[in-house]
């Protein structure tokens, strides 16, 4: 039972990696998807988009490391608990398009996605238990863990308004119309 706990638990965090990964490939769509809702502006989307793909990152990696158990596990659920509250609101408001959870190669509505998210909460409680890894260096690993994803999103994807361009701009986008055009039924 425990070891079949470790293999769910790292599957898990597989699954985190590889739904950041597909997300970071296909990044143009999902920062539009993070803009769409009108709570940030285009600029911080930009931002908000990484920083969410470099923390999804970051769980996937602390799931397969197996290391402070506690921790990881109480931040991971609070973060699928969070993406379950945020689809009720999308049901609520009446969006039923997909909800980027692996960008646009696995697409899922607001519904399907609530029960993806509660399956993998399932799976998270059964092996909250999991006996962590007797790693002498955990700090490092630790550190590098919460390093290289942060670092890795934003370098191999540096968002469009933190780079230097060599000539500057000659217009500017009209973010109302801008927001109508990307809006699901616009």
């Amino acid at each position: 039972m425990k070891k079949l706990k470790l293999i769910l638990k790292i599957l898990l965090g597989l699954v985190f990696i590889l739904s950041g990964v597909l997300k970071l490939i296909d990044i143009d769509k999902f920062e539009l998807y993070v803009y769409s809702f009108n709570f940030l502006s285009l600029s911080f989307s930009y931002i908000a988009a990484r920083l969410l793909i470099a923390f999804e990152l970051l769980l996937g990696l602390s799931l397969v490391a197996n290391v402070f158990n506690k921790y990881v596990v109480r931040t991971t659920l609070a973060m699928l608990v969070g993406f379950i509250l945020f689809l009720v609101y999308l049901i609520v408001i009446g969006r039923n398009d997909n909800c980027h959870c692996f960008g646009e190669y696995v697409q899922f509505n607001p519904i399907e996605s609530i029960v993806k998210n509660i399956v993998f909460t399932a799976v998270l409680l059964f092996c909250w238990n999991v006996e962590p890894f007797k790693i002498r260096i955990r700090w490092y690993i630790t550190a590098l863990a919460m390093l290289v994803p942060f670092a890795v999103v934003f370098i191999v994807s540096p968002p469009d308004n933190l780079m230097k361009y060599p000539t500057q701009a000659k217009y500017s986008v009209n973010e109302e119309l801008f927001a109508q055009h990307i809006a699901p039924n616009g």
